[in-house]
């Protein structure tokens, strides 16, 4: 058997596969040990040894059955009166200075070491009576120094790196979107780069059925065979995943640059990554390498005597018993996703949303060998040429599955999350919009309902609105806005209180508060915001006032979009180019029984549109079906919102990469043409 170095197409596919998937491992591992570290060199506070900070963490109570929540601040907190002092006297401080417009104190001493201790002495003793959470208490976010030490309870002590996160806001929180970002990137990547890499390594073996049938002909055993396909695809993976995850960290570097331009985390943070992360990015790109190559070897070694006398392809739909196993429990998982997310709140169903997109489209790929010979089956060109192509791709569906599983990742991936940002953002502003005056300025910050619990919004913060009465367009159904001033709030429906009651609240800065309900906002409470006077939430806002809300979930989704997509692509245009090197033979025969070069062309352009269609209709389908549960949890409605041109623009996208190596591939296959007839006559 020829071995894969011979045939550059598919060697070449392998290659870009493995060394991408690679890749982009390595770069979320580092990504991943920087949201572990959350190291943060100092600059302004480089000269101090140690540094006294806010905490960077609030506490929401327990109760109703709920345990106690911490919480990452979102707001720059505030010092207790009196801390400044009790800092100076603790033993071993040489010099404590408070940096005003940081809430900090820079300490100069030659050991932390005491003043770390009396940190932890006076949080011991504040855990009994003092209050929860460590942050600032009382509705003016200063907490009174009552008892000796009681200045120290709560507050942090940072030395080394660690310092420089009291330069800057949401350092602490910056540690969950890091770890979903490189997750959710990282696990997506390997999850393409597993599918695509069987479809490769299938094509592969597909293409070089004769041969392996020769040998099990002249005496190989199955397992013979099976070590014959491994080797030959694991060998030149070894070189393709060291060099891609060699490459990772220079990809990681760009990726979180661009994390911190984009306002996700603070410009504070560095990233750490070492050699283990090239280890862990190589290591798992051979693992799934090897896994794929495993179940393509499989049928390899199932070739038989029959395939010797001709190239005979597998019946047009036929699928494997635990293909079609599989298929049935991710469309159920699917299903399952979708109902779930339809039950979910509007912050929490993207979370569940993203999984039925992707949980349909593996199922299709999973059954691409049927669906391409079934839907190809509806159409009825009126042109030879067209004809002809729809013969081909139904008799060569196996083959053709290396080719629309990729185009399905891409439509469904790409419409699926990015309709999904722009459903999601629709709703909030259509939300805002009923509530604000439109140019009105308001306060926006983040906090948390602590008493009553509020089960929806245990971890994710509610969306703080600060505003005076007459810059609101909410219309309340119970209580009056006109009432919202000093210690007041308005709710959206659907909590438990009642205009009257008093309810607890832990604002951005860490802050708890005890505020009057005043006002119950009449209308749905999907997306709504939480109404503060405008004074009250500006006490305990750092910045100035906003006109919008920070989505910085949305670059995060166009991010990995962006790279999933052009990996997929980039596969797809390496399957492409080796499945049409690989048909010289065939294009020759044709040529032999007399049909023209442009026909063939003609017939070639024709493949490549029915499997880019074929593709896109059925990622279509997998986006809209994700999308439907989403936009009704989201939006109350189930049609799916955004631009036109997001879909117009998939579309083309995906038309240009089965057209375009089409093109190429076959200008350069059909120039050889003569040579081959020689051949084959």
């Amino acid at each position: 058997m020829p071995r894969l170095r011979h045939r550059r197409a598919a060697l070449f596919a392998t290659l870009m596969a493995v060394a991408l998937g690679a890749l982009m491992a390595s770069a979320c591992a580092g990504v991943f040990e920087t949201a572990l570290r959350l190291d943060a060199p100092p600059v302004r506070l480089a000269g101090a040894d140690a540094v006294v900070a806010p905490p960077e963490h609030a506490t929401l109570a327990a109760g109703e059955g709920r345990p106690a929540q911490e919480v990452a601040l979102v707001e720059r907190g505030h010092l207790p009166t009196g801390t400044l002092e009790a800092v100076r006297a603790v033993p071993g401080v040489a010099r404590a200075e408070l940096i005003p417009d940081l809430g900090v104190i820079a300490v100069t001493t030659s050991d932390p070491a005491p003043l770390k201790a009396a940190v932890a002495r006076a949080g011991d003793g504040a855990a009994g009576g003092g209050a929860a959470g460590g942050g600032a208490a009382g509705g003016d976010g200063v907490a009174a120094a009552s008892r000796p030490g009681a200045s120290l309870a709560g507050v942090t002590v940072l030395i080394g790196d660690a310092r420089g996160r009291a330069e800057a806001v949401g350092v602490a929180g910056s540690r969950i979107k890091l770890v979903l970002l490189s997750s959710i990137f990282g696990g997506l990547a390997l999850i393409v780069m597993a599918i695509l890499l069987a479809s490769i390594v299938g094509l592969a073996v597909e293409q070089r059925q004769r041969e392996l049938a020769l040998l099990r002909t002249i005496g190989a055993t199955p397992k013979q065979v099976r070590t014959v396909v491994v080797r030959a695809t694991m060998r030149p993976a070894y070189l393709a995943a060291l060099a891609g995850a060699a490459v990772g960290p220079l990809f990681a570097r760009a990726l979180f640059a661009r994390i911190q331009d984009g306002g996700v985390v603070p410009e504070v943070l560095v990233l750490r990554q070492g050699p283990q992360e090239i280890v862990v990015g190589a290591l798992a790109a051979l693992l799934i390498t090897r896994a794929a190559a495993a179940l393509a070897a499989r049928k390899a070694a199932r070739a038989s005597l029959s395939a010797t006398l001709g190239e005979a392809e597998t019946l047009p739909g036929t699928i494997a018993p635990v293909r079609l196993a599989l298929a049935a429990l991710l469309t159920a998982g699917a299903v399952s996703c979708g109902a779930v997310t339809l039950f979910m709140s509007p912050a929490n169903a993207a979370a569940t949303g993203g999984g039925t997109a992707l949980a349909g489209a593996l199922a299709c790929a999973l059954v691409a060998p049927r669906l391409i010979e079934r839907l190809a089956g509806r159409l009825r060109p009126k042109r030879f040429s067209g004809q002809l192509a729809v013969l081909n791709v139904r008799a060569r569906a196996h083959r053709n599955a290396a080719l629309v599983t990729p185009v399905i990742l891409v439509a469904s991936i790409a419409l699926a999350n990015v309709y999904q940002q722009t459903t999601q953002a629709n709703a909030l502003t259509s939300a805002r919009d009923r509530d604000v005056t439109s140019g009105a300025a308001v306060t926006t910050s983040a906090g948390w309902i602590e008493q009553p619990v509020d089960r929806s919004h245990r971890i994710d913060p509610w969306t703080l609105l600060g505003a005076d009465p007459q810059a609101l367009k909410a219309r309340a159904k119970h209580g009056s806005l006109q009432d919202l001033t000093g210690n007041t709030v308005a709710l959206p429906q659907g909590l438990d209180s009642r205009v009257g009651d008093t309810i607890g609240m832990v604002l951005g800065d860490g802050a708890h508060v005890r505020l009057k309900v005043v006002a119950i906002l009449d209308g749905s409470s999907r997306n709504r915001s939480i109404i503060l006077p405008a004074a009250l939430l500006r006490a305990h806002t750092a910045g100035p006032a906003r006109p919008d809300p920070p989505e910085v979930d949305v670059w995060i989704t166009f991010a990995v979009v962006g790279v999933i997509v052009a990996y997929a692509a980039l596969s797809l245009i390496n399957s492409l180019v080796a499945a049409l090197t690989g048909r010289r033979r065939e294009l020759a025969l044709l040529h032999l029984a007399g049909a023209t070069t442009r026909q063939i062309r003609r017939m070639l352009e024709a493949e490549a549109l029915i499997v880019g269609g074929i593709g896109a209709v059925v990622g279509t389908a997998v986006a809209i079906a994700g999308l439907i549960p989403l936009a009704v949890a989201t939006a109350g409605s189930p049609l799916p919102s955004g631009p036109v041109w997001v879909f117009v623009a998939v579309l083309a996208t995906i038309a240009a990469l089965v057209l375009l190596p089409t093109l190429v591939v076959t200008r350069t296959t059909l120039r050889i043409q003569k040579v081959t007839d020689v051949e084959m006559a």
